[in-house]
């Protein structure tokens, strides 16, 4: 006789978020393509992060990669970060160029 309490339970491993993993790839490879297309690919790899984190966490344990998603945020925003400031840092420079007489 079978017993109509008993409860089965399947284990299985935690897979890796998908979006997490994207999320780094962009953020690696827009540093590399920063003066290509700037800025385009850290916001696509910042947007795939957040919402890796938040798949993450409702996940019930079935998936894996916070550290990834959030690995990728840091870069991304990183990245932003110091293009802004490079592009200000070169603007600053042109405008002094442009402003000495020279080339005016």
């Amino acid at each position: 006789m079978e017993d109509k309490n008993q409860l089965e339970v399947k284990i299985t491993n935690p897979k890796i978020n998908l979006l997490a993993a994207i999320s780094l790839t962009i953020s690696l490879l827009g540093i590399l393509t920063n003066f290509v297309i700037p800025i385009i690919a850290q916001v696509g790899a910042i947007v795939c992060g957040h919402i890796a984190r938040y798949q993450v966490r409702h996940s019930n344990g079935s998936q894996t990669g916070y550290g990834i998603a959030l690995a990728g945020l840091i870069i991304g925003y990183l990245t932003i970060l110091f293009s802004i400031i490079g592009y200000g840092i070169v603007g600053l420079g042109l405008l002094a160029l442009f402003n000495t007489g020279k080339f005016g």
